[in-house]
């Protein structure tokens, strides 16, 4: 069974779809430089699921 799930980051607003095809996803990370620490490097942040009312077409899909 295959269950899309609606992605995005809070802090640079990258969205993603991913589908599922092993059971649930349980947490998805965004590497962005939206809190990019001072060695120029990157910071993982915890993507959330965006709400059905808030949902778009991501790459050609919904």
């Amino acid at each position: 069974m295959e269950k899309v799930v609606h992605l995005r980051c809070p802090a640079c607003r990258n969205e993603r779809l991913l589908e599922s095809r092993h059971g649930e996803i349980v947490a998805v990370y965004c590497r962005c430089s939206a809190h990019a620490d001072v060695r120029g490097g990157s910071e993982l942040t915890r993507m959330e699921k965006v709400p059905a009312d808030e949902q778009v077409a991501v790459g050609g899909r919904r």
